[in-house]
């Protein structure tokens, strides 16, 4: 979904800085795999922990 997102804003000419992505499950192992789902597409991305 996340990189699908991506690929839409490119298309369209959007601006990337303005997508937020808002969850509410934290746990290690879900920031863990959503950071190197980043990292295996090469994407940029900061994940914010409450």
């Amino acid at each position: 979904m996340f990189v699908q997102s991506i690929k839409f804003i490119d298309s369209h000419h959007g601006n990337k800085k303005e997508l937020s992505i808002y969850g509410q499950e934290y746990t290690a192992t879900t920031y863990k795999l959503a950071k190197m789902n980043l990292a295996i597409r090469g994407k940029i991305g900061q994940l914010a922990t409450v």
